[in-house]
């Protein structure tokens, strides 16, 4: 399937086409450039290097983000506590295709196209391996009890944690589904944590996390809408 490297600037510039006004959650965009006028120069000097039709189908994926059925969002941190290395994901299902994009540390986002149905695996696939936790999972009640029992699993230096979350419809009028987290401890595994009226903390791998995303989503079909 094909893909794309650009550079932050090249990802903003590109991205205000779709007609969407802010980066999609989670990326992040900064420009060095000192002066306002600088950086739409910038912009539009990126914009006209990607006006022949060679770059329709980038065009395309863009449109499959920026207008999507369905999206997941995946936003954490690994390497330690402080995020000093942040992870930054969106895939989007629309119209029959499915795109997933990532953002490195460093700005420069990576865009794939893929079929609708591997859009989840395409995103944790790109999240640090980690074995399953060998702590007993818990579902504890919201009480201070039941914050403390999770606690003793979860409050433990970490290698990588973060949240994925699966949303419905267009940007303008998006429909939260659900989603949850995961919480990777040093010289442990990791954890899945999800629940609204109690709190689930069980071991899992990513092929686990990628079997919950895909109850969040339901059954996609190849080649088929949402």
């Amino acid at each position: 399937m094909p893909h794309w490297v650009l550079s932050g600037p090249q990802f903003s510039a590109l991205w205000a086409r779709t007609g969407q006004d802010r980066i999609p959650y989670p990326f992040e965009v900064t420009s060095t450039l000192a002066t306002a006028d600088e950086y739409e120069a910038e912009q539009n000097r990126i914009r006209a290097d990607f006006s022949g039709p060679e770059h329709d189908p980038l065009a395309s994926a863009l449109l499959v983000l920026a207008e999507p059925d369905l999206r997941i969002e995946i936003s954490g941190s690994a390497g330690a506590d402080d995020g000093s290395a942040a992870i930054r994901m969106t895939g989007a299902l629309a119209r029959g295709h499915g795109v997933a994009a990532v953002q490195h540390p460093g700005a420069d986002v990576v865009i794939r196209n893929c079929e609708p149905y591997d859009v989840g695996r395409q995103l944790i696939a790109q999240l640090p391996d980690a074995d399953a936790g060998t702590a007993a999972g818990v579902v504890v009640p919201p009480t201070p009890a039941g914050s403390a029992r999770a606690a003793r699993i979860l409050d433990r230096p970490s290698t990588s944690q973060g949240v994925v979350t699966v949303i419905r419809g267009p940007r303008h009028s998006p429909r939260p589904v659900g989603g949850l987290a995961w919480r990777d401890i040093e010289d442990d595994g990791r954890y899945l944590v999800w629940g609204d009226s109690s709190v689930a903390v069980e071991p899992g791998t990513s092929w686990d996390l990628l079997a919950a995303v895909a109850r969040l989503t339901g059954r996609i079909a190849a080649g088929h809408p949402v």
